[in-house]
Parts: C-alpha cells; structure tokens; sequence
C-alpha cells in the first residue's frame, strides 16, 4: 500500500468502530455531497434567495466537479477498501480516491456559499457541513484521509481564486456581445473535457492493479465492477458549467431576475423550476442513446448542458411569463 495513505487506515477502523448505530446518520451526510441532493435542492438557491450567489455557487461547484475527475485520473490512487481487508466498505465507489470529490466539492461550495452570507452562525453552519461530509467519507472507508485533505487544499483554493476573480470575469463577459460569452463558455467546456480525456488516457497507460479490482469486488459484491477511468462525470460537469454560464450570461444581458418576493411565489418558482429540471435530466435520459459511443457522449453533454440552461434561463423566463418572479 502507498506509504501516504497507509496511515489513515486506523483512523478509518477507529471511526467505523464507533458502531452502526453512525452508519445511517454518515449515509445521509454522504448524500449531501451527491449529484442528486446538489440538483433537486441547490437551485432553489437562485430561484428563491439570492440569483447572483445562486449562479457563483453553481459555476464553483461544477468548475470543483470537473477539476476533481481530471485529478483523480492524473493521481491514479486507490480507495481504502480496494487495498486494505482492515475496512469495511459501507459504500462502494468506482472511481480513483485522491482528492476526495465529496471533500473538495463541500469545501468549494459551502465554502462560498458561506463568503456570501452575512450571518455568523450561517457560515458556521456551512463549515459544520464540509467537516460532516468529509467525515462520513472516512466512516464509510470510500476515502483516505489524505484524500479529504487533498479535498479541502484545491476547495479553499478554487474559494479564494473565485473570490479574487468574480468582479474582472463579470466585466470580461458584460463588455461583450452575448454571443461571444457563450461560445468562450462551450471553448472552455470543451477544453475541459480535452484535458479530462488527455488525463484517462494517461490513467489507462498506467494500467490498473488486478489487486484492486479483486479486493473492490471482495468487499463490495454487490456492486459494479470499479472503472476508474470513466469520463462521463467530467463531461457531465463541462455541460452543466457551459449552461450554467451561458444562461447567466443571457439573464445578465436581458432584465435579471428577482429572486425575492412573497414567500408563495417563492415555493411556487422552486415547484415549477422543479417539475422542468426532473424532465430535462430524467426524461431526456429515458430518450437519448446512453453508453460509451462518441454519439452518447455528445447527447449527455447537451442533455446536462440543458438542465444547466433551465436553471439560470429559462426557469427565470417561465416564472416572468407565469408572474411569480
């Protein structure tokens, strides 16, 4: 075993000695760093609290995202329970460990969401959020815990370099045509996903250990076989960020959205916002081809690239047509 992860194993068996009275309670905290907890409950950031944090919160989280997957595939190192029999694995997970995504993620989006919030037991609250997800990651032996550390270094630091760069890329897209803005947002997109690609192929040149592959299979037989160098959630996070971006800048040259109002209209945005997103995400799906083709690919990054669209777009259009917002 990696002489630098070799020494979070006792923390992991000390925590998960703890009992399963901890399991249930560490499988919820564990769901809030998860695709589906960020797309059914984060939007309501922006539709109905704050439009502007909304969008930085999603752009960070998605820009954390894809990051994430491309260093996984460029570090190439194991999870607790595919090299160490000492841990029980509570969860099962089929990509790489380092840096834990769950950690980095929280840590990028929590974390900025607490720079934009006035009140101090609001930011301790989200503090308390980054350190629970990342100790359930630990607790259910999916995570080193040099991985949630390697996790919390790149969160901060995409935290501190939104921060410094949100009022000169604000001006770099308002003093440009709508145009240009979307086409520089699908060039950095798709660089994204070049660099994702690039960062796979060198990952499957390095091989994976047939000790790994055995031991995951061994301790999680339930599960799908592990395959780490999967790229579909670095295309996923490329898509959402380009209509994430895309409609911000729409929504920036046109007049806005107000995301206050009566508490009413409020619910009533998140429910309508709501039923649109499951469509698009779930019910494109059930029509689009899915696998691993060029063609498949190419539909799940205009399928998530939609879904980033409805969120700071067109739900903010239908709630004006609807006069809810």
């Amino acid at each position: 075993m990696n002489q630098w992860l070799e020494w979070g194993i006792p923390i992991i068996e000390c925590l998960q000695n703890l009992g399963a009275l901890f399991q249930t309670p560490m499988e919820f905290f564990s769901f809030l760093g998860t695709e589906y907890f960020y797309l059914i409950i984060m939007p309501a950031l922006l539709w109905c609290f704050d439009a502007g944090l909304g969008i930085r919160v999603g752009l960070i989280l998605m820009a954390s995202a894809n990051i994430n997957g491309t260093l996984k595939l460029v570090f190439g190192l194991p999870r607790p329970y595919w090299v160490s029999t000492k841990v029980h694995a509570l969860a099962a997970e089929s990509s790489f460990g380092f840096p834990s995504g769950h950690s980095q993620n929280a840590a990028s989006l929590w974390g900025r969401l607490a720079m934009g919030l006035k009140r101090r037991w609001l930011r301790w609250g989200c503090l308390a959020v980054i350190l629970l997800i990342s100790l359930s990651r630990l607790f259910l032996a999916v995570h080193f815990p040099l991985d949630v550390l390697g996790g919390w270094l790149i969160g901060c630091l995409l935290v501190w370099v939104s921060l410094d760069a949100d009022e000169p890329v604000r001006r770099f897209f308002s003093g440009r045509p709508a145009w240009q803005g979307i086409l520089i947002l699908l060039a950095v997109s798709v660089a994204l996903i070049v660099a994702g690609l690039s960062a796979a192929s060198f990952a499957e040149m390095n091989g994976l250990p047939q000790a790994w592959i055995d031991a995951a299979a061994a301790a999680a037989p339930d599960a799908d076989p592990i395959n780490p160098f999967d790229i579909n959630g670095i295309i996923s996070s490329a898509a959402v960020l380009f209509g994430l971006g895309s409609g911000a800048v729409l929504l920036a040259k046109g007049k806005g959205f107000n995301s206050k109002g009566e508490w009413m209209h409020r619910a009533a945005r998140y429910g309508v916002g709501l039923v649109g997103l499951i469509i698009l995400y779930f019910g494109l799906r059930l029509i689009l081809p899915q696998g691993e083709t060029i063609l498949a690919q190419w539909m799940r990054f205009l399928r998530y690239a939609l879904v980033g669209f409805w969120v700071t777009y067109l739900a903010p259009m239908v709630f004006r047509a609807l006069k809810i917002g």
